[in-house]
């Protein structure tokens, strides 16, 4: 079947055809404006309504300007149907109807829901859009947020997604549109959003640390969940929040990191920290992002962009005193050495960075020295203290319940191994190292796993089960956004 046939099984697109048709005889779904027309359909919800309003204007456009000219769809779709009631010529129309119908409170809850991106959890929109404010409104003092969004639902104005054992609340788009025409001419936009940005600030911070923690997987499932609205959040303070902008991308660092969103880390970080610059965000939240920036780097491997930003946050860390900072930092120099084959400056910087870091009760920095003291131990021939020094590192991971950490360390400990010619005992480590990095949704560290497992199974002669796990390996690449990081040099 062509995409074409399988496009024409949609009752939406074929409503747009028969629309489309009534005005334009030759009108026809070719391959040329096949994905456009699809892209309207799915831009406007599948509303009936509106592809009837839509569909009519390829008098005048193609499908693909049609498509242009829908980013402002209440405006462009206005044409009147004239065999519908008043209430449905437009779409405007009809949503000015269901709209009018609501009461004062339930309107204000209406309009502040816009606020959010791909919907939101019933407590996020308690915490934003239920606050008491002093606004002067007394609807807005005494708002039911419970009544209000079931009042929302009978009215069509709002869906009630299901995402596992989540619920969300969530507006088609088209509806959104409306939404926020309202919140911008309310007044009260600039309080809602950032109600919005302190909320989800909260949720990357608190985040940050459960991160670290046996429970991982779930924190990372919310967080992908809420990522739009972390979007969101952070591009609607890089204009009005400076401050808020490094805290709010440096926290979203190791979110970033683990589910391989390298790119984009990279991209809002380096945002944040020109808007903090300009505007004059404080310099820990302006350390901290340079920091987060420098291990996305470091990940991407480009070193050379990664130890200037570890340089740059080393500077500041200097310079507020923070004894923590200054060791992370130092390690991210370290880290960036060794990559350069600089060996003996990375050692340097990573027995100071350990040597400060043991002086601070930073456990958890700590065993990220550790770990990288380990690595570039290993990497200097000195397999025995590298063993030392990982093991020591995962005993702390395995004391803060951080299954991240002891993954990683479990398979440097298998590097080691191998390195001393043990390879049973490697691809012992190897297995755990993979069985923990995916319990903890970590696909970075499974891909390294897996490489390593390659490797081992190769040298051992088992060129099936080499196989099988490049097979894996190649998998894990394709359904994930990380397949310039996982290249076949991780093969050599």
């Amino acid at each position: 079947m062509s995409s074409i046939e399988q496009l024409v099984a949609y009752e939406a697109i074929n409503l747009f055809v028969d629309r489309a048709r009534a005005v334009k005889h030759d009108f026809a779904l070719t391959a040329e404006n096949a994905d456009a027309v699809a892209e309207i359909c799915t831009r406007l919800d599948g509303l009936p309504l509106a592809i009837e309003l839509a569909a009519p204007r390829v008098r005048l456009f193609p499908p693909r300007l049609i498509l242009q000219r829908l980013e402002n769809r209440m405006q462009f779709l206005t044409g009147a149907l004239k065999d519908l009631p008043a209430r449905q010529r437009t779409l405007r129309a009809t949503i000015d109807w269901s709209h009018n119908l609501l009461s004062t409170e339930e309107k204000i809850l209406f309009r502040r829901l816009a606020v959010f991106a791909s919907g939101a959890t019933y407590e996020a929109v308690e915490a934003i859009c239920g606050v008491v404010d002093n606004s002067g409104d007394d609807a807005a003092q005494a708002l039911d947020v419970f009544q209000g969004l079931e009042a929302l639902l009978d009215h069509s104005l709002l869906r009630l997604v299901e995402d596992g054992d989540d619920l969300r609340y969530a507006m088609l788009e088209t509806i959104k549109e409306y939404a926020q025409e309202q919140l911008e001419h309310s007044g009260e936009a600039e309080l809602i959003r950032r109600r919005h940005v302190d909320y989800f600030l909260a949720l990357a911070e608190t985040a940050e640390t459960e991160l670290r923690h046996a429970d991982q997987v779930t924190w990372l499932a919310r967080l992908e969940r809420e990522h739009d609205n972390l979007r969101a959040a952070l591009d609607w303070s890089l204009n009005h929040d400076s401050e808020s902008a490094p805290r709010l991308a440096a926290s979203l660092g190791r979110f970033w990191h683990v589910c391989a969103h390298h790119a984009e880390g990279r991209h809002w970080l380096e945002e944040a920290l020109a808007a903090g610059a300009r505007e004059g965000a404080s310099d820990t939240a302006q350390a901290n992002a340079l920091h987060r920036a420098g291990l996305l780097a470091y990940f991407q491997a480009n070193t050379k962009a990664a130890l200037e930003l570890f340089q740059r946050s080393l500077a500041l860390f200097r310079t507020l005193d923070d004894k923590s900072g200054i060791a992370m930092a130092l390690c991210g120099c370290a880290m960036c050495r060794r990559v350069r084959l600089e060996l003996p400056e990375a050692w340097s910087l990573i027995e100071e960075s350990l040597q400060i870091i043991r002086e601070t009760n930073d456990v958890v920095g700590k065993g990220e020295v550790l770990f990288w003291h380990g690595l570039i131990a290993l990497f200097l021939g000195e397999t025995e203290r590298a063993a030392l020094s990982v093991r020591e590192a995962a005993q702390i991971a395995d004391s803060q319940g951080d299954v991240s950490a002891l993954a990683a360390c479990s398979t440097l400990l298998g590097d080691i191994l191998f390195a001393q010619g043990d390879l049973d005992q490697a691809r012992l480590q190897y297995e755990n190292g993979l069985k923990l990095a995916r319990s903890a949704g970590e696909l970075v560290a499974s891909a390294y796993a897996l490489n390593r497992l390659i490797r081992a199974a190769y040298f051992q002669g088992d060129y099936e089960l080499a196989d099988k796990y490049a097979t894996q390996h190649l998998l894990l690449a394709r359904s994930s956004c990380f397949r310039k990081y996982m290249s076949v040099r991780w093969l050599v």
